[in-house]
């Protein structure tokens, strides 16, 4: 008994050796499971205890180190894809539901306890976290995954997610089919990636390469515009289909106050005025033209449209809407250019800028369109006048003469005739003098009513003037045809012309010449028809006279009167009377006109009528013209030396530009004188300059290099070419007084004034009216923007003394 008392007794002491190291290995392992890292078994007991305590804690360290390996190596995966700002999921097609982790959530600005947990259903992540236009591509990708058939399906798809704080994010999404060896099901793992920063540069990129197409195409489209209105419907076109808007229009001012119209615009697709008009009338549009307020980037609200146009348009799908305020180079407001967006957020700073470019060249492109349509007209309006008489649409002078070439071309070429008829109205100034000059012009419309009746076809009228007619007689053969004519217009005149109540009787005489026997240039056949005309007034007239010698003016009393005027010249037998020339504005004496009188020894005071022409048929103009140029600058300059300073103005005469040393004698008559050349003002008539331009441009500009100051003289009655008119360095335009004469009776002379004085104020040049007599014409012309003039209404041309005296009566 005692025996087996002590085995158990050296039993249980041994087993408590052993148990108590080995209960002490499971309370450490038991504080390992419950989280605490620092726990360790006991080395004490049995040496074979101690050396599993030992080998315990010796794996329990190594487990330690390689857990926060791992922890470490996770971290730097976690921070790695927040740099690659990679979220990955997972889905399973049993439950119909995706799992995410912490770094998917982040993508969206969200948390896992925000959105209920890891575990989401496919229908609440795709309702809640995808872009509304993008959920058909997750709802697609998942079908195709469920359907493939190969273990190694992928699939890469882009799309739009939702971020908290309205913010939206491009992700790129990689999923593929994983399958349990064991189980053999199958679920989905994927990756989804931040690209929104590349996706926004890329689509940044599509609408500046939008934008410079449209700008180029609608450049390209201002440059060979010729019609606002169709430049306006091109431009509205290429931004719609070019920059995929919805919808473009231009609105310009209404008449009404605070209204707008639509000029133009393009709808995509359709045809719908609805929204352009409505936009029109909207306070956001009006508001830019009546207040030249900045450009409005406007973000449409379809549930709560404050204004008709924006239910309109976001019935149309538009969702925003720029407006650029179209200013010319006076900052004036021409219009406004709306261009309509199916995106919020569609118009960028880039794209604004190029945009704000494009609607620049627009406002410069109507501008411009708009000058160059003033100037077409102005020119059309000059290119009338240079080849057309206003009153009765009769080519002039010109056009008879290039008419007149072509006739003998062609009379060079048949061996036949031409002949130049010079017709008078006879006693047609009593009808002016009577009844009035509108009496007068109507007589002048009927007179070539009746006249066409009496030609052919191929016959030439011509309005030289006044009551004055040209008649071109074509492809003659015997002068019993050109008698016939010339009879027939007599027989015809016979009849009396009735004028509203009155009843008027006037007749014709007409001297006729021929080519090539009374001469073989227009200009000799012109003048040999009018001395057969006068021939035919001294026979009683009402009839006709063939020219010849006899019918020329007394050959002798021509001899006699152009040696008189030599020995005028020589004896300066001459006098300057001077006509002042009148600012509208201050109504003070600017200027005055030099006119040359000849004190005759016999016949007195001659007007220059009488002279002039002999004097440029001789010659003897030049030296007349320097004597003048000479005298007008010595009593110009002691007005300014008398303290009143007026610019002189002296014609220059076509043989003294042309073959006299204008050059020279201007420079000695200002040096001689004394007087600034700023105070000399040179009048050369349109025919002059355009003979021969370029020498005429090269004369006028070593003119304006001595500093005198040139002046246009009778301008509209000659070919004005706007080409040349730019390149003449001249200063000012001078109405010829054939179109003031009529301004309260003639709405022809009104329209071609108004355009002289536009076109000279575009040129930059000053622009005077002569032949100013009534109160009427004054008012008309200070209309029109007329800067001076100079008429009868002030005075008459006077000799220096009366001009002094007139200039202290007006304060001038």
């Amino acid at each position: 008994m005692f025996g087996l008392v002590l085995i158990l007794t050296v039993a249980w002491l041994i087993a408590r050796q052993i148990s108590r190291p080995i209960g002490a290995l499971a309370i450490t392992s038991r504080a390992i499971r419950q989280g605490d890292r620092s726990a360790r078994a006991r080395l004490d007991g049995p040496p074979e205890i101690v050396d599993v305590a030992r080998e315990f804690n010796e794996m329990l360290n190594v487990r330690m180190q390689s857990e926060m390996a791992l922890q470490a190596s996770q971290d730097e995966l976690e921070e790695a894809l927040k740099i690659a700002q990679l979220g990955y999921w997972q889905y399973v097609f049993d439950t119909d539901e995706f799992i995410f982790n912490d770094q998917y959530y982040s993508l969206h600005h969200t948390s896992a306890e925000r959105m209920g947990g890891y575990r989401v259903p496919a229908s609440a992540f795709i309702q809640k976290l995808v872009f509304a236009e993008d959920q058909g591509l997750v709802r697609e990708a998942l079908q195709r995954a469920a359907s493939a058939d190969t273990p190694d399906f992928t699939h890469r798809f882009e799309m739009r997610i939702h971020c908290e704080g309205s913010d939206t994010r491009w992700v790129q999404v990689l999923l593929k089919i994983v399958q349990d060896e064991a189980s053999g099901a199958r679920h989905l793992v994927g990756a989804s990636q931040n690209i929104s920063e590349r996706k926004y540069a890329e689509l940044n990129q599509v609408r500046l390469n939008r934008s410079l197409r449209v700008l180029s195409e609608c450049n390209a489209a201002l440059v060979h515009a010729e019609d606002e209105s169709q430049l306006l419907a091109e431009i509205c076109r290429l931004i719609v289909l070019e920059g995929t808007y919805p919808m473009a229009s231009v609105i310009y001012p209404g008449r009404e106050a605070g209204a707008g119209r639509v000029a133009a615009q393009y709808v995509v697709g359709r045809a719908d005025s609805e929204l352009a008009e409505a936009l029109a009338q909207s306070a956001e549009i009006t508001g830019l033209m009546q207040n030249g307020k900045e450009n409005i980037v406007h973000e449409l609200d379809a549930s709560h449209p404050s204004s008709g146009f924006e239910r309109i348009a976001t019935e149309r799908g538009c969702r925003s809407l720029i407006a650029f305020v179209l200013r010319n180079s006076k900052n004036e407001v021409l219009g406004v250019l709306c261009i309509f967006a199916e995106r919020t957020d569609e118009f960028r700073t880039e794209e604004l800028a190029l945009l704000q470019e494009l609607a620049d060249d627009l406002a410069y492109g109507i501008s411009t369109l708009r000058v160059r349509i003033q100037h077409a007209e102005a020119e059309k309006k000059l290119e009338f006048l240079a080849h057309h008489d206003l009153l009765t649409g009769l080519p002039n002078r010109l056009l008879l003469r290039d008419r007149f070439e072509q006739a003998v071309a062609q009379a060079d070429r048949n061996r036949s005739g031409v002949a130049v008829l010079f017709l008078d109205l006879d006693n047609f100034k009593q009808v002016n003098d009577s009844l009035g000059h509108n009496y007068g012009d109507q007589l002048l419309v009927k007179v070539v009513e009746r006249l066409r009746d009496c030609l052919r076809e191929t016959d030439t009228i011509s309005r030289q003037g006044g009551d004055e007619f040209v008649v071109l007689l074509t492809n003659l053969n015997d002068l019993a045809a050109i008698s016939s004519i010339a009879q027939h217009i007599v027989e015809m005149f016979a009849e009396p012309f009735e004028l509203e109540s009155y009843t008027i009787n006037t007749t014709f005489s007409l001297g006729v010449s021929l080519y090539p026997d009374d001469g073989e240039d227009f200009d000799t056949l012109l003048m040999n028809a009018d001395t057969a005309m006068y021939q035919a007034k001294d026979s009683g007239r009402d009839t006709y006279r063939y020219f010849s010698q006899k019918m020329n003016l007394d050959a002798q009393e021509q001899l006699q009167l152009q040696g008189q005027l030599r020995q005028a010249i020589k004896n300066q037998e001459f006098i300057l009377h001077y006509q002042p020339q009148v600012n509208i504005a201050s109504g003070q004496v600017v200027g005055a006109e030099a006119l040359i009188r000849w004190i005759h020894p016999v016949n007195g005071l001659m007007p220059p009528g009488r002279f002039i022409p002999l004097a440029e048929r001789t010659g003897l103009v030049i030296p007349m013209g320097d004597w003048v140029l000479h005298e007008a600058c010595q009593q110009a300059q002691a007005w300014c030396e008398a303290g009143n300073p007026l610019v002189m103005a002296v014609n220059i005469s076509a043989l003294q530009f042309k073959r006299g040393n204008l050059l020279d004698t201007v420079s000695h008559a200002l040096k001689h004188s004394g007087l600034a050349p700023e105070c000399l003002e040179l009048e050369l008539t349109e025919s002059v300059l355009l003979q021969d331009a370029d020498n005429a441009i090269a004369m006028l500009r070593k003119l304006k290099d001595m500093g005198v100051k040139l002046s246009i003289d009778d301008f509209g009655t000659g070919y004005s070419s706007l080409a040349y008119l730019k390149r003449l360095a001249v200063d000012k335009l001078k109405i010829d007084q054939s179109f003031v004469r009529d301004l309260h009776t003639d709405m022809d002379s009104v329209a071609i004034a108004r355009a002289i004085v536009q076109l000279g104020h575009i040129l930059q040049l000053t622009v005077i009216a002569e032949g100013v007599e009534t109160q009427e014409q004054f008012a008309a012309l200070q209309e029109f923007g007329c800067d001076e003039v100079q008429g009868y209404l002030y005075s008459r041309p006077v000799p220096a003394p009366e001009f002094e005296a007139f200039c202290m009566r007006t304060g001038g």
